[in-house]
């Protein structure tokens, strides 16, 4: 006998997806579609009765489910009375809690083509898809939501009326609203993730960094899109950073985000031939957020010819203020190669110069590091301050323009900035420097089997030569304040907790 929940009676088995699980449906005859989350899991009051959790962790866990829910709900209220349903966003038509668990269920839409399908179309009318998707994404925009996932994938193609293929925009697994930021972890996809994002991960949420996220990072990751429907590919870096030599000769993946933080550049494919294109997509990839320009304006740019006041504005660099994005406009005929040459985009604003520290100060007395200048210079740093951020010993380094970056001691040590007083400096070369004496916090192992991960994760394999390569030997579940994630293992009882974004963009894990 199938499942039945809520009234959706199961047409076939849950399938793993990232965050969770998913299963076809059917309901009154219609077909729908429907996404388990395994995490967070709404503690039970049984638990604390026979003892398994305590009084604190439930209460820790509830509010932590109470407030996922929460947000969930408020996006997809917001979303469909507002963004308007059956449009150029699929969302769910209902959402709710069984057993323990948050499920939401969207109607399923026939007849979608994915990414590799949208390269293969007529130019005109890859066109016509990116014009849908910057208006899609513009209305969510307009109620001060973050996508938070944009990616080639979640952004399907479906027919119109006419018979042409339109953007569908899905999967709002890690929508967030601006005001509200995630505190603990965050999604999203390394390949499409902005340079602000990617500082969130390798940060581990350090609250310097989470403050940067706003609606500019979907803007980054819809260039990326963009470039690939009309390329069949990412934009590839001006150069290889030197910091990252070794990685690209062992043939691993190197992720634009991670191009930009070096300070290197994005450079737009031949492939792209109309000049409007080539520059829209270079303001997308900016690697500030205040100078790309929102979602409306790239409407404007795609719709041709039309040159209004968004299409005109300039963003200013370092504004906190989010610029209120227009009404989605309907469906619009496919883009003739007739139309009149569109305006071109706003042209990155440049930051404002800010006082340069002179020399390179003394590390905090707790970190007993010293600094490697070739690796600093190699970033183009010139100076670098003590500093603090979220209560936390950290340093600031500056470049010659005045722009400038905080790393906390990890991150640091990491990059090969600095290593331990009294290294010799051929150890302080190898790659990566290992982590600095200061050890964060553990978190209790609730699994003694090595390289097992949970099952949500299961997508995914450990990768056991990067991990020897960082000198790990292994990776173990754990669960951290209510937060699954993982315990890195190295030798001599060295232990690092990491989520699974961190473990993916490591390359301690990749996808089978």
């Amino acid at each position: 006998m199938s499942e039945t929940i809520r009234g959706y009676g199961l047409t076939g088995d849950w399938k793993t997806s990232t965050g969770g699980m998913t299963a076809m449906a059917q309901r009154e005859g219609r077909k729908f579609f429907l996404k388990k989350y395994k995490n967070p899991v709404q503690p039970n009051q049984a638990d604390i009765d026979a003892g398994r959790i305590s009084k604190k962790t439930y209460e820790a866990n509830k509010r932590r489910f109470d407030s996922f829910v929460s947000t969930r709900s408020k996006i997809n209220e917001n979303l469909s009375t507002k963004a308007g349903m059956g449009g150029n966003i699929i969302l769910p038509l209902e959402w709710f809690v069984h057993e323990n668990l948050y499920i939401e269920a969207s109607e399923f839409v026939s007849g979608l083509i994915s990414d590799d399908d949208i390269i293969r179309l007529p130019y005109e009318n890859k066109k016509l898809v990116m014009l849908t998707a910057a208006s899609a994404l513009a209305s969510v925009h307009r109620l001060g939501i973050v996508h938070g996932d944009l990616k080639a994938t979640n952004i399907l193609g479906a027919k119109n009326a006419a018979g042409n293929y339109v953007a569908k925009i899905i999967d709002f697994d890690c929508s967030y609203f601006v005001t509200e930021k995630p505190q603990n972890d965050i999604g999203g996809d390394q390949v499409y993730a902005s340079p602000e994002l990617g500082l969130c991960w390798i940060s581990e949420m350090e609250p310097e960094y989470v403050d940067q996220l706003s609606i500019k990072s979907d803007i980054f990751s819809l260039g990326l899109v963009f470039h690939r429907y009309i390329t069949g590919d990412l934009p590839q870096p001006k150069s290889i950073p030197k910091e990252m030599s070794d990685k690209h000769k062992k043939g691993s993946a190197i992720y634009p985000w991670e191009i930009l933080l070096y300070d290197e550049r994005l450079v737009v494919s031949p492939k792209v031939k109309e000049p409007y294109l080539i520059d829209l997509i270079e303001s997308m990839l900016q690697p500030k957020p205040e100078a790309r320009p929102d979602a409306a304006d790239v409407l404007d740019f795609l719709k041709g010819g039309r040159k209004s006041a968004a299409a005109a504005r300039i963003p200013e660099a370092g504004a906190a203020k989010e610029t209120p994005v227009k009404e989605p406009v309907k469906e619009s005929p496919p883009i003739t190669g007739t139309a009149k040459a569109p305006p071109a985009p706003p042209k990155p604003a440049s930051a404002p110069k800010a006082p340069v520290a002179k020399g390179f100060a003394s590390p905090w007395t707790e970190h007993a590091i010293t600094w490697l200048p070739e690796k600093i210079k190699g970033m183009r740093f010139v100076s670098c301050e003590q500093t603090e951020a979220a209560g936390k010993h950290c340093y600031r380094f500056f470049r010659a323009d005045g722009t400038g970056m905080i790393f906390t001691i990890e991150k640091l040590m990491m990059l090969g900035l600095a290593a331990p007083a009294g290294a010799p400096r051929a150890a302080a070369k190898a790659e990566p420097v290992k982590s600095p004496p200061t050890a964060p916090p553990k978190a209790a192992p609730v699994s003694a089997e090595k390289n097992a991960l949970w099952e949500e994760d299961a997508v995914y394999a450990v990768d056991s030569s990067a991990l020897a390569r960082d000198g790990y030997d292994a990776i173990v579940r754990t669960d951290k304040g209510g937060k699954k994630g993982y315990l890195v293992v190295g030798t001599g009882g060295r232990e690092r907790f990491m989520p699974l974004q961190t473990l993916v963009m490591l390359g301690y894990l990749k996808k089978r």
